[in-house]
């Protein structure tokens, strides 16, 4: 699922290129929540030491659909939060 939501990110920034005259200059990663922590997604931008990020929950793959993670996707990263922000 990390994998799947990874491509899917590189895909959105390509076809995002087609649509915006700038995108952030910094990148944007996914990292999975820790199995203790619960929450569906949480966007965090950029500082001077950390590159921004979003999380999504990894802890029930069964239970997850792909449709899901692309909405998410476009909505942590390209054309949402990040775009937004950066």
């Amino acid at each position: 699922m990390l994998t799947y939501n990874e491509q899917f990110l590189k895909t959105a920034k390509l076809e995002c290129a087609n649509w915006f005259s700038s995108l952030p200059s910094s990148d944007v990663e996914i990292y999975p929540y820790e199995a203790h922590e619960k929450g569906s997604a949480r966007y965090e931008m950029a500082t001077s030491n950390t590159p921004a990020y979003f999380r999504i929950n990894l802890n029930h793959p069964n239970s997850e659909i792909f449709g899901q993670s692309e909405i998410r996707n476009a909505h942590e990263a390209y054309p949402g939060h990040h775009l937004q922000i950066g």
